[in-house]
């Protein structure tokens, strides 16, 4: 049996590494009762809360021994994955040379062969490289050099290539192994399947949602494509590439035969499909069901449409590579992504310049509704987004395919406009907002648009030889929130669409007085191990190396904090008026200069210091006298995690910070609110803990999220207790994927902070400094 394997997953800027989702029957056997996840799961994911494993989406039912002719193969043959979503006459007559690409990482050896066999068994016309209906490259499209084997991702090829022959046996396929998990690999490969030829790209892997992902967007936009993502095997969550708005994401049911309806099969939620209310991605305008702001999700929500996934109702699939049994029966969001990519492909060639994850929701009607189960706890979440109702659900989405109709451009609407999500700024700053339109009509070359709210000061135009726009200008100095709406229309047939967001004018969130304190590495974790490692200045002069010392407090190992005013903007980390981070990379002083990009930090997850003009982060040695460096970002390395001492959290509210009540002496802090900026130490002392934790008052408590609020504790555990500053300005709480908010906007001391959906409101925007 092949269970999941996990790997965890570097931060932000870092290149993610993803693992396949394969699992088995017996490694779901294995794992933690009602937990959904192999142990392997378990532990990384509680070593790594964030941003967490990318994980390859297919797992196996109990593994058995090869099948001779007399045997029965485990698992959904063709016929039956054919009869469940009534793909039985499309798949005798569509999808001919319909290339479907998928999209993995690393070897399969055996994948020719494995299914020449599959296909064989099952009488499905050969496909291979001398027939020209198979094709297997690295990420750079060659057909030598491919990447070095492994078993996990092996078995995901399996699956997949086997479950998009049994539904589109006409389909040329493509398999684009990359050199690594990573997501960069993984980009690279997705732009060498499109780049191929390939109109339809199953992506059978799934990382927990995290702040820095925006750096891979680009490989899965890719407008005429069909990019189908699976959902991940992890329950109730957000992950990428699915959450963004312009790939199919693909949740996963249990598929069971039943004599009680027409259809002769029943479907419910699969208890370990991903589902969720993204914090980070906007909201696609055809995704119109859940766009409440008080009962839905304001930002993407996935899923689009969900299909078999649950290991024990599987599909039969042949893999050979490092394995006793090579029958097997096989599920996961892996298989689920596959089913709907090949009924896709069955539907016909997309349309140009328009984006397929659109069409399920102009055809809702050719989709079977999935109306029980769930994936898990969705507290302080609206129930739909963990369980299937009536109509459109999270874990399902719209349903299960119905035939090919859902997955057809034919009589789709013509123009796209994308949502940009909320832009938050400093009031009377200069903005520059790119909208990005399509239209999918044979000789369209630009767009006609109009708005509605933008504030004054702002206007938008047409970006001359495209059909896209851009809205600039300047700021209002008041802040407050514009609710915008834009149009696109095509000038020639009147056909139009529209999308709807905020415009934000922030205080500004650059401090009075700089805060200046120490920044000390995570000693536990140098050698030798010692107490008290600080970052040091040496003479303070331009040129001069920066180390870490044992910490004295003395005027080279303080450090000031100017952010740059606008929501989630880096900031100059300063001693002795010299900046951290020279033009060349090296870590020294230098001169201060807004325009050079090396001088520009941001804080991540667990204390962790990006360089945002590299994409790396400040490391420190093994040792006292091992130099400091800049390493790829990774939020599980020790000696990346820094901590800022004596913090201040401002509101773009202006002139508010928040602030502890502590309440009786020598009790623990009984609030967190916000007052007037500098009123009192109370809105002084936070630091952000190595492990994502909110720590005030020295270090002694930590701030808390429950299902009640949020408190203050003298140790913190669980994913409640984990929190992390997004690109934007917010401050997400990772266990409930809510955002720390000043309700109502509040400008009242006093006012009691809480969470809400992360839609980066003027109450969620806060400068750490």
């Amino acid at each position: 049996a092949t269970a999941l394997l996990t790997v965890a997953a570097p931060a932000a800027s870092a290149a993610p590494v993803l693992t396949p989702a394969v699992l088995t029957a017996a490694a779901l056997t294995a794992a933690a009762p009602g937990s959904g996840q192999t142990p392997q799961t378990v532990n990384e994911a509680a070593a790594t809360p964030a941003p967490g494993p990318v994980t390859p989406a297919a797992l196996a039912a109990p593994a058995r021994a090869a099948a001779s002719p007399a045997d029965v193969v485990p698992g959904y043959n063709p016929a039956s994955l054919r009869s469940a979503y009534n793909l039985a006459n499309a798949a005798v007559t569509g999808g001919r040379g319909e290339m479907v690409a998928i999209v993995a990482a690393y070897s399969d050896p055996d994948a020719a062969a494995d299914l020449a066999e599959y296909r064989s068994h099952y009488g499905l016309p050969a496909c291979s490289a001398a027939n020209g209906c198979l094709r297997i490259v690295n990420e750079h499209g060659g057909t030598t050099d491919l990447p070095g084997p492994n078993s996990s991702w092996a078995a995901t090829d399996s699956v997949q290539l086997d479950a998009v022959s049994a539904l589109c046996p006409q389909c040329r396929l493509l398999l684009v192994e990359a050199d690594s998990g990573s997501l960069a690999e993984l980009g690279v490969a997705e732009d060498t399947a499109v780049s191929m030829g390939a109109r339809f790209v199953v992506d059978g892997w799934a990382k927990p949602e995290a702040a820095g992902q925006d750096a891979y967007d680009r490989y899965f936009d890719h407008p005429g494509v069909a990019i189908v993502a699976a959902a991940g095997n992890d329950g109730y969550g957000q992950t990428y590439p699915g959450d963004l708005p312009y790939v199919t994401s693909v949740g996963g049911t249990t598929l069971t035969r039943t004599p009680y309806n027409t259809r002769h099969w029943a479907e419910t939620v699969w208890a370990d499909t991903g589902s969720g209310c993204s914090v980070l991605e906007p909201k696609p305008i055809w995704q119109r069901a859940d766009a409440s702001p008080t009962t839905g999700c304001m930002n993407r929500t996935q899923n689009d449409v969900a299909a078999d996934a649950d290991p024990s109702t599987g599909a039969s699939v042949y893999d050979s590579y490092d394995t006793t049994a090579d029958w097997k029966q096989m599920g996961g969001t892996g298989l689920a992504a596959a089913i709907v990519a090949a009924a896709y492909a069955l539907a016909g060639t997309p349309a140009r310049d328009s984006y397929p994850a659109s069409y399920p929701y102009q055809h809702r009607s050719h989709l079977y509704d999935v109306t029980f189960g769930s994936n898990g706890s969705c507290l302080l979440h609206p129930l739909y987004t963990c369980n299937a109702e009536k109509g459109y659900d999270a874990p399902s989405g719209l349903g299960t395919p119905d035939g090919t109709g859902a997955f057809s451009a034919s009589g789709t609407a013509p123009v796209t406009v994308l949502n940009p999500g909320t832009q938050d700024d400093e009031a009377g700053a200069s903005v520059d907002v790119r909208i990005a339109g399509l239209d999918s009509r044979t000789g369209a070359t630009s767009l006609r648009y109009t708005a509605t709210g933008l504030p004054s000061g702002l206007t938008i135009a047409a970006v001359p030889d495209t059909t896209s726009a851009e809205i600039s200008g300047t700021l209002p100095t008041t802040d407050t929130s514009y609710d915008v709406t834009v149009t696109a229309a095509d000038p020639t047939t009147g056909a139009s669409a529209s999308t709807r967001f905020a415009i934000v004018a922030a205080g500004s969130l650059t401090p009075v007085t700089p805060v200046t304190t120490t920044l000390n590495v995570d000693a536990e974790y140098i050698e030798p191990p010692a107490e008290g490692y600080c970052l040091d200045s040496g003479a303070g002069t331009a040129g001069t190396t920066v180390t870490i010392q044992t910490c004295t407090g003395t005027a080279e190992q303080l450090w000031s904090y100017v952010p740059e005013g606008a929501p989630g903007a880096a900031y100059e980390v300063t001693s002795n008026g010299l900046c951290l981070g020279r033009a060349d990379g090296t870590v020294a002083l230098a001169t201060c200069d807004r325009a050079v990009a090396t001088q520009n930090w941001r804080q991540l997850y667990g204390g962790v210091l990006e360089n945002t003009g590299s994409g790396t982060c400040l490391q420190a040695g093994s040792g006292l006298t091992n130099p400091l460096t800049f390493q790829a970002c990774e939020t599980s390395r020790d000696t990346q995690r820094w901590q800022l001492l004596d913090e201040t959290v401002q509101s773009g509210v202006p002139g508010m910070c928040a602030a502890t009540d502590f309440g009786q002496p020598g009790q623990p802090p009984v609030a967190l609110m916000v007052e007037p900026c500098g009123q009192s130490d109370q809105d002084y002392g936070y630091t952000f803990g190595p492990d994502g934790q909110l720590l005030v008052g020295g270090g002694e408590y930590c701030f808390a999220a429950s299902r009640y609020g949020i408190g203050a504790y003298t140790s913190c555990s669980g994913a409640g207790s984990d929190w992390v500053p997004l690109p934007d300005g917010q401050i997400d709480n990772l266990g409930f994927g809510l955002c720390l908010d000043d309700p109502g906007n509040s400008a009242v001391a006093g006012t009691q902070l809480v969470l809400a959906p992360c839609y980066g409101t003027l109450g969620e925007i806060w400068a750490i400094a």
